[in-house]
């Protein structure tokens, strides 16, 4: 993914904005660290949901696949 489609992503969320991640099933240290840092897996949809600020700080800005609607 380009710098430029980063930044675009980056603009469409704000900090303590919930997102969805996508974690495979094989990544348990992952999974773990996305556990730690408030998130929540939703066995409904496959993804984990936690604040954009933490995906940043884990370094999943790439495997956001969708926004929540608070």
């Amino acid at each position: 993914m380009s710098i430029t489609a980063l930044q675009r992503i980056a603009a469409r969320f704000v900090p303590d904005q919930g997102v969805a991640v996508r974690v495979a099933a094989p990544e348990t240290t992952l999974h773990q660290q996305v556990k730690n840092a408030g998130g929540h897996w939703d066995a409904q949809r496959h993804v984990w949901k936690l604040r954009y600020d933490r995906v940043v700080a884990l370094g999943l800005r790439k495997r956001i696949v969708e926004a929540e609607n608070d």
